[in-house]
């Protein structure tokens, strides 16, 4: 028994896709000031440690409210288990609502 072999199409994706670039849309400027996904594209794009504090205190500021408290955590987590290690490898972090945020000479951007 022969197998028929499907004429094969080129791959086309089913369902529509956006992508951003991140870094150059933070370095393009223009992002809106109170919007989670911006700052987080600006964390992805900030180039030292005086950036990055400002931009956290901004968002603190905006997740401060008590139904917020999720979503407070989840950037606290994300925060300390994957950006800062990324920007300041070596370094072992507490629990970020335990302490201050690091400053060091060792950012990398």
């Amino acid at each position: 028994m022969q197998r028929q072999l499907r004429q094969r199409r080129p791959a086309r994706p089913r369902r529509r896709h956006l992508l951003i670039d991140e870094r150059r849309e933070a370095k393009r400027g223009g992002l809106p000031q109170r919007n989670l996904s911006a700052a987080l594209f600006r964390l992805e794009a900030s180039s030292g440690p005086d950036e990055v504090m400002g931009i956290v205190h901004a968002l603190l500021n905006w997740l401060k409210a008590p139904e917020q408290a999720s979503l407070r955590h989840a950037f606290a987590v994300w925060l300390g288990r994957i950006f800062l290690p990324r920007r300041l490898p070596g370094i072992a972090f507490e629990p970020l609502s335990s302490r201050r945020l690091p400053i060091s000479n060792s950012w990398k951007s």
